[in-house]
């Protein structure tokens, strides 16, 4: 895991619930742009490989110009490209888009290895999000600019590096009867993955849950618990891993 380039969502819906910023697309037409929300993944980004793409020797394919002043020449190292995005937010969709499409080509050449962590990726194939464009219409996903280029390297058009994603009944809005893969990712989304391997993640078990409790513990996220309340919030919870947080969370 230490030499493998990270790129990692730790929550896809959050894009389509709770944007903080929403702008018609400079450079994707037909889209909408979410530029403080690619401002910062492109910040989680830096910070979990940072270390390893300063040892890489990973630079841009390509020339990707951005307006008429401003222009990423080719073989422009791929930290500079992100710090750009970080400094331009107005761009930072289409900085992750590049960076993105950069990874993809550097991986399948040999030049690092790529691992792709994505929670809740079945929000990427909802028909429902809060966003709206500029006639108040809603936007779906795959007219979201920051969506497309994760929705992209999920295709299994590339290699040396591998996919793992979870699905989840509570990043959509509208399937959640069911938390089998082929209802919650709907035909489309189903197909875009396949063939993929599926493992269904159980509940906590004791050791697990008690290792889980001690990791709150030290979070602070509860404090002066005793075995009592402890065994209290295993059977309220019933060692489900997201009840279990949602009980424990901060108010």
């Amino acid at each position: 895991m230490q030499r493998y380039v990270l790129v990692h969502i730790y929550w896809a819906a959050h894009w389509f619930k709770d944007t903080k910023e929403v702008a018609t697309s400079v450079l994707s037409p037909g889209c909408m742009d979410l530029p403080i929300d690619a401002g910062l993944w492109l910040k989680h980004f830096k910070s979990q490989n940072s270390k390893l793409l300063s040892q890489l020797d990973l630079k841009t394919s390509k020339d990707y110009v951005w307006n008429q002043r401003e222009t990423t020449l080719q073989g422009t190292p791929i930290l500079e490209l992100v710090e750009f995005g970080l400094n331009r937010i107005k761009y930072a969709c289409g900085v992750v888009d590049a960076l993105i499409r950069e990874l993809k080509l550097a991986s399948t050449a040999g030049k690092c290895k790529t691992i792709v962590m994505i929670d809740g990726f079945n929000a990427f194939t909802s028909s429902h999000t809060r966003i709206r464009d500029d006639n108040k219409a809603m936007v779906l996903p795959k007219q979201v600019s920051l969506a497309i280029p994760f929705f992209d390297i999920t295709k299994s058009d590339w290699c040396n590096g591998a996919v793992v994603i979870t699905v989840d009944q509570t990043a959509n809005k509208d399937r959640r009867e069911s938390y089998f893969p082929r209802y919650l990712l709907g035909k489309e989304g189903f197909e875009h993955l396949d063939p993929f391997v599926p493992v269904l993640v159980d509940d906590y078990n004791i050791a697990e849950f008690d290792s889980m409790i001690e990791y709150y513990k030290d979070r602070k996220w509860i404090r002066n618990i005793t075995a009592s309340s402890q065994r209290e919030l295993e059977l309220i919870t019933n060692r489900n891993p997201f009840v279990l947080m949602d009980q424990c969370k901060f108010l």
